[in-house]
């Protein structure tokens, strides 16, 4: 049933976006509703292309599975394989392939993405990225060809849209940007910008979703690489006629790079999401993710995603040499003088080639010109001798001069050497300071763990205490209520005894007062025809009697009724007082119980003040250690500046 409610989706869909009849040809393009809100370790420059260089150091390679809905037939599958660099924090790349099917459908394309960054200043940076894609689209090789039907692991497809569907390809352009502050980011990038379809020889502009984060990443200890980074965002889906094509969503995840990784996740259609990954080694890792979805999508069953990646050793940083430096003054002052002397003997060579051609010419004719001429070689000569001395002072003196510079120039390579291994010896001091620093940080962490271990453990051993008296209490209380309750049954079923005794007498008494009176109205009526005239008065004193023996037995009556009922009055008075003898007590109990809690409360804030105020007391210790000792690294780095200069 489900199998065929997504074909009926699917070829309404294609119905409604293209517009098409049962005889035009349907071309297909990749989805713009990629699953890449669980890509938060690797392949997270699919979400937005800056992210091949915000917040990654890293360069890897990574193979990637998802498997969304398992128990859906014929259900969306994801392949991926990357490969994502960067260089100088300034340029990140990412080259990749992937391929998605779903249902009768496939896309297999390839992916190339560039990103910038400009440092604004030291705390701001701003990144934009692309991402090109190419895709090609079109229905698994399952058609039977002689009854133009798509077979769907069995179930026959006549739809003329699916039949009709021509494989295509698409040119996409994605451009996205970052904004980071300090810890915080914030970017948009615009899925399928542009979008050519090769195939259909058209541009596609209704294609467009609109992708907004925002980002915080922090470390969890200072100066180390386990980090916590946290994401919000929203999702703006093309146009297509649904209730919302509104989505968002936000993940979490958790970086230990001796162990690995750990992230969890929230989307407004998927659902949600937790996985794990761990590294092998050092250049391995391997990860998984569960997600499963809420309401409908709850029905299809859970998401699987499997990762493999090989991640590159990091290039350690060179250490610039120092022996190479620019040419001082002196050896620029060298350069110039023997620029100087070549000058001087190219003017020289060509003053004598010039006396040379003036001699050819005139000869010996002219006495006066000879005589010009030999005053003037005579000049010449001692300008060349002047010159030849000055040329032999030169190379004397910048032969010495080369000997102090070379002797120099050893001084400062041995000063660069000494120099050098100090700053080894120093760099490894600090990184074995680093490495007790962090082994004292990882044992302060164990022990306050244990602590925090033993006082749990102690607060539910008191906790189990409390509530194992409060059962002593309560049990205790219920004897004694049950006993009351025996007590009163007890004391009512006598009360009732001796009610029905005291019954039973006056019953008695009064037969016996009644047969009395029947024997005495036959002593009297027997008396009768003796005393005619004595038995009327008799009679009367007779009838007077019985009233008072009535009066007085009734009175009797009533008399031991007032006894019971006062005595029945005592009672429930007594045990009204014992009641409320017993509530006062449990209450007592109950405020003596409320202000020990408050107490052990009072006790437990008390203590966590105090952890907290040495918890920042050893912070600021050892903040001012720091400062301490990279003031002496300063004061010992300006000394040295001091002895070299």
């Amino acid at each position: 049933m489900a199998r065929k409610l997504l074909l009926i989706i699917i070829c309404i869909s294609f119905n409604l976006l293209r517009g098409q009849d049962e005889n035009t040809t349907t071309y297909g393009i990749l989805p713009t509703d990629i699953p890449t809100h669980t890509l938060v370790k690797y392949n997270r420059f699919y979400f937005n292309p800056t992210f091949s260089l915000v917040r990654e150091n890293k360069k890897s390679i990574n193979v990637y599975n998802k498997t969304q809905w398992a128990s859906f037939n014929d259900n969306p599958q994801t392949y991926l394989i990357n490969y994502t660099s960067n260089f100088d924090e300034k340029i990140g790349v990412s080259i990749g392939l992937h391929q998605q099917n779903e249902g009768i459908y496939r896309y297999f394309g390839g992916i190339a993405n560039f990103a910038y960054n400009i440092e604004l200043n030291r705390d701001m940076n701003f990144t934009f990225g692309l991402n090109l894609g190419f895709s090609q689209s079109g229905i698994k090789s399952n058609i039977d060809s002689a009854t133009s039907i798509v077979l769907n692991n069995g179930v026959e497809v006549s739809d003329p849209v699916i039949l009709n569907y021509e494989n295509s390809s698409v040119f996409q352009l994605t451009p996205g940007v970052n904004f980071n502050y300090a810890e915080f980011d914030v970017g948009v990038s615009v899925s399928n910008l542009v979008a050519y379809n090769l195939t259909g020889s058209e541009l596609l502009t209704d294609n467009m979703a609109f992708t907004g984060h925002v980002m915080y990443t922090t470390s969890l200890e200072r100066r180390s690489d386990k980090i916590i980074r946290g994401m919000a965002y929203a999702n703006m889906l093309p146009d297509s006629g649904a209730d919302s094509n509104l989505r968002y969503g936000g993940n979490v995840i958790v970086e230990l790079p001796a162990l690995g990784w750990a992230q969890a996740g929230y989307n407004s259609f998927y659902g949600a999401s937790l996985g794990i990954g761990g590294n092998i080694t050092s250049n391995i890792s391997v990860g998984y993710t569960y997600e499963t979805g809420f309401g409908d999508t709850s029905n299809f069953g859970a998401s699987h995603e499997v990762g493999l990646a090989y991640n590159f050793e990091k290039e350690k940083p060179r250490r610039r040499r120092r022996g190479s430096r620019s040419k001082s003054s002196t050896q620029k002052a060298y350069e110039e003088r023997d620029s100087e002397i070549r000058r001087l003997k190219k003017e020289i060579l060509e003053q004598n080639k010039l006396i040379r051609e003036l001699q050819e010419e005139q000869g010996d004719s002219r006495s006066q010109e000879q005589k010009a001429m030999s005053e003037l070689e005579k000049s010449i000569a001692e300008a060349r001798e002047k010159e030849s001395k000055a040329a032999r002072e030169l190379e004397l003196q910048r032969a010495e001069e080369v000997k102090l510079l070379n002797k120099k120039a050893e001084e400062e390579r041995l000063a660069a050497q000494r120099q050098i291994e100090r700053e080894e010896a120093e760099q490894k001091a600090e990184e074995e300071r680093l490495a007790a620093q962090r082994r004292i940080e990882r044992e302060e962490a164990e022990q306050k763990a244990e602590e925090e271990r033993l006082a749990a453990q102690r607060r539910i051993e008191r906790e189990e205490a409390e509530q194992k008296a409060e059962e002593e209490r309560l049990a205790a209380q219920r004897q004694i209520e049950r006993e009351v309750a025996e007590q009163k049954a007890e004391e009512e079923r006598i009360a009732a005894e001796e009610a029905a005794r005291e019954a039973e007498a006056a019953e008695q008494e009064r037969l016996a007062a009644q047969k009395e009176l029947e024997r005495e109205e036959a002593e009297q009526k027997a008396e009768e025809e003796r005393l005619a005239a004595q038995k009327q008065l008799e009679r009367e004193v007779a009838e007077q009697k019985i009233e008072e023996e009535r009066l007085a037995a009734q009175k009797q009556l009533e008399r031991e009724v007032a006894e019971q009922r006062i005595a029945d009055e005592a009672a429930e008075a007594a045990r009204l007082a014992e009641e409320k003898r017993l509530a006062d007590e449990a209450a007592a109990e109950a405020a003596r119980l409320a202000e020990e809690k408050r107490l052990a409360d009072e006790a437990a804030a008390e203590a966590a003040r105090l952890a907290e105020e040495k918890r920042l007391a050893d912070e600021a210790a050892a903040e001012a250690a720091r400062l301490a000792e990279e003031k002496r690294l300063a004061d010992e780095a300006a000394a040295e500046a001091a002895r070299l200069a």
